[in-house]
């Protein structure tokens, strides 16, 4: 009896030190793999690899694309302020925007803080009757509902009717929309912006004879880089 007893006691003994000993193969076994992955050896770990290399890649090309406009804006940024601190300033409350123009250049009589149609020009206007009459550059700013729901390319294109068609058309931003910007020659030299903003559409011309439009073209980019909506 006495020697079954010991026979059962070191069957135990040995059932526990196998148990044990599989605990720390097993944790082995796990640590092993836990490495291996995070060498890139193994299946797994050659996805975990590849992964890694994928977006540290991916970081890298956003960074080097993106660091150089982040700083050409930054640019930008300082040299219009300082092209325009001592410009003056129009605000439209109605429609919530704001834009600089040059203390030589002057508004329309008619500019108002809710004008839907807002003009201005390098040089003093007292009295017009026929608008398109005016001598040197003119801006006009023009607002007005879509009912229709025509898309940007479509309003620019029905846009045509009246400023001719354009030899060139590109997409730009303009009061932080998309927009696009059309460049004239067949009704006289001339600019237009359209861009959508809320429920209405925003339309920004620039004319004049050739020699001014050359002339002032680098003043009224500025202008349109200053135009910003109020948040």
């Amino acid at each position: 009896m006495k020697k079954n007893k010991n026979l059962l006691l070191i069957l135990i003994s040995v059932i526990g030190i196998l148990v044990i000993i599989g605990i720390f193969a097993y944790s082995y076994w796990q640590d092993k793999e836990k490495i291996k992955l995070e060498e890139g050896e193994g299946a797994q770990g050659e996805i975990t690899k590849e992964g890694k290399e994928k977006d540290a890649e991916k970081i890298t090309k956003e960074l080097i694309e993106q660091e150089p406009d982040k700083k050409e804006n930054v640019s930008e940024i300082k040299s219009r302020e300082e092209k325009t601190k001592d410009w003056q300033i129009y605000k439209n409350t109605f429609y919530n925007y704001t834009l600089k123009y040059p203390k030589s250049w002057h508004q329309g009589l008619d500019n108002k803080e809710d004008s839907w149609l807002a003009y201005f020009f390098n040089q003093k206007v007292e009295k017009v009757t026929e608008i398109d009459l005016v001598e040197g550059i003119k801006i006009e700013i023009l607002v007005q509902g879509n009912p229709r729901n025509l898309s940007l390319d479509d309003w620019a294109k029905e846009g045509q009717i009246f400023s001719g068609v354009p030899k060139s058309s590109k997409k730009i931003k303009a009061g932080g929309c998309e927009a696009i910007k059309e460049e004239s020659d067949s009704n006289g030299m001339a600019i237009t912006i359209y861009f959508f903003k809320d429920d209405n559409v925003y339309t920004i011309s620039y004319s004049g004879a050739e020699a001014d439009y050359n002339k002032y073209k680098g003043e009224f980019e500025t202008i349109l880089d200053s135009f910003t909506f109020e948040k």
